[in-house]
């Protein structure tokens, strides 16, 4: 009995279900909930923030690698990590199911469909970027759920703030500008 209560709250409330994330490596000063995050090897919830150079690299168990850049800001919680300032690179060191969302922020969702991209946040501008260096990422404006597009390696696209309200046409990157944004983000 007990067996089966615990499996329905769970299916009801998949919510309480929370990502663990292993700190790979960092540099600098990294805070927790204003905390500083050493001596932690793992974390599961609350805002993460990064300061001016510094940055950290973490692998969450289900198979998204990723690294936080300097001044960023990202909510962890029991749902996809959500950027709400600066830079994450995001790699996938394990196969995950087509379109699963893992990353969000306040404008849009990045689905998984490629394995190498960089997701930009302005909050003071309300904007979103991406740049896919390779595979597919499918960028989803979460104010209008038909607005959505499958963003290539080599290509680039906004939403929100300059860029306006929907997700324009996307910009195919020469290879300078993927090379300068891909030295630029591995931060390691």
């Amino acid at each position: 009995m007990i067996k089966i209560l615990l499996l329905n709250t769970l299916f009801l409330f998949p919510a309480l279900i929370l990502a663990n994330y292993t700190i790979l490596k960092k540099k600098g000063n990294i805070l927790i909930d204003g905390k500083n995050i050493y001596p932690a090897k793992t974390l599961t919830r609350g805002t993460l923030v990064t300061q001016k150079n510094s940055w950290i690299q973490l692998k969450s168990d289900t198979g998204v690698q990723f690294t936080l850049g300097p001044s960023s800001t990202m909510a962890l919680g029991p749902q996809s990590p959500v950027l709400e300032q600066g830079s994450i690179r995001q790699k996938l060191v394990k196969k995950l199911r087509q379109g699963a969302v893992i990353v969000k922020t306040k404008q849009a969702s990045f689905g998984v469909r490629g394995t190498d991209f960089l997701v930009l946040a302005n909050s003071l501008l309300g904007e979103s970027e991406i740049i896919v260096f390779t595979g597919k990422v499918e960028f989803s404006n979460l104010g209008q759920k038909k607005d959505q597009i499958l963003v290539k390696g080599g290509q680039w696209g906004g939403l929100g703030g300059r860029f306006g309200a929907q997700i324009g046409k996307l910009m195919d990157l020469p290879a300078n500008i993927i090379n300068h944004f891909d030295q630029n983000s591995s931060m390691l």
